[in-house]
Order: structure tokens, then C-alpha cells, then sequence
């Protein structure tokens, strides 16, 4: 009598995971919490004040989170990253900065220099190890000459923000390429 209650209720909990007629399997992954968040939709307009009141609700690891999963908030996700106070997404930002969109990018690497500018408060205990991983990538990033001139010259501002402080040991001996310093807008 018990197991076929057990097998039961087992055939009842896998038949709600199933799609219902007319979805397709992939259609769970599409919806995330960032749907059922109104401050999401709210922060597509870019608003500073929406966007810090995103990343005040969801911390940085939430927005890096959704941006990894949804590609309609990563540009919201990404802009968001500025107003929080722990570099443990910087490595995400770099990446970013590195493999995205030209809004995308520009927004990692403001992002990045935004939170260089702050004085770090280590907020999470792996924070000074994603520290140093993104600024490890930050260096690579500002070496790289298959990346774009623009993209690298905000890496490098950042990297020179950071070189002073967290990133001594890592960044100290980066010098910034020629074709990088006289980089006019």
C-alpha cells in the first residue's frame, strides 16, 4: 500500500514539471524571477534611480544571475552592477566588456569604473577572491589587441583606478599601451 502511494504522488510531482500542451520544454527556462520582479521591467528605461533600487533588491550576484540567464535584462543586469558595493561580479563585468554588445560593453566597463572609484568594502567572503580575478582579466583585457581601442582605453581607466589599491599586486607592473594614451574621443 505504501508504495504504490509513493509511486503515485512520485508520478503526480513528475507530471506537474511536464509543459502544458502548446509549450515547449524550453519555455520554463525562459521565464525567470526577473519577470515576476516589476523592478526589472521597471529598470529596462536605464533610470539610475531604478537601477539602484534593482541592485539594492537583488545584490550582485542576483543581477549578474539573471543577466547570465536572460538576454533581455543583461544590458538592465549589467547597468545595475554600478550600484553595488562589492566587486564580486567583476570578473562577469569584464567578461562582458569583452564579449558583448557595444551598449553591453560600455556599460561593464563604466560599471567597472564605477565600483574602482568606491572604496572596496568587502561584503562577501569571496569577494577578494573574484577581486583578483577580475582584475587579473581587467589586465589582459587592456593588453589584448584583438579588442577594440575604445573598449580597451575604459579598461585601462579602470585598471588605473584599481592598480593603486586592490589590485597592486596584479595590475602594478601594467603600463598602458601607446596606441591607448592618445586615444581622442
Amino acid at each position: 500500500m505504501r508504495s504504490s502511494v509513493l509511486v503515485v504522488a512520485l508520478c503526480a510531482l513528475a507530471c506537474s514539471k511536464t509543459p502544458a500542451s502548446g509549450e515547449d520544454a524550453g519555455s520554463e527556462k525562459s521565464t525567470s524571477t526577473a519577470s515576476a520582479i516589476p523592478g526589472w521591467e521597471d529598470a529596462k528605461s536605464l533610470d539610475e534611480g531604478e537601477l539602484a533600487r534593482l541592485a539594492a533588491a537583488e545584490g550582485a550576484t542576483g543581477l549578474a544571475d539573471v543577466g547570465r540567464e536572460r538576454e533581455d535584462y543583461r544590458l538592465v543586469a549589467i547597468s545595475a552592477l554600478r550600484y553595488v558595493d562589492t566587486f564580486s561580479e567583476l570578473p562577469w563585468l569584464v567578461e562582458m566588456a569583452e564579449r558583448g554588445s557595444d551598449a553591453e560593453a560600455s556599460a561593464a566597463l563604466e560599471a567597472t569604473i564605477d565600483l574602482a572609484a568606491r572604496r572596496r568594502m568587502s561584503t562577501e567572503p569571496d569577494d577578494a577572491d573574484e577581486l583578483a580575478i577580475g582584475c587579473k582579466k581587467l589586465k589582459e583585457f587592456v593588453l589584448s589587441s584583438k579588442i577594440v581601442v575604445p573598449r580597451r582605453v575604459l579598461a585601462a581607466r579602470a585598471a588605473m583606478m584599481l592598480r593603486d589599491r586592490e589590485c597592486a599586486q596584479i595590475l602594478g607592473t601594467l603600463v598602458v599601451p601607446p596606441e591607448l594614451q592618445l586615444v581622442k574621443k
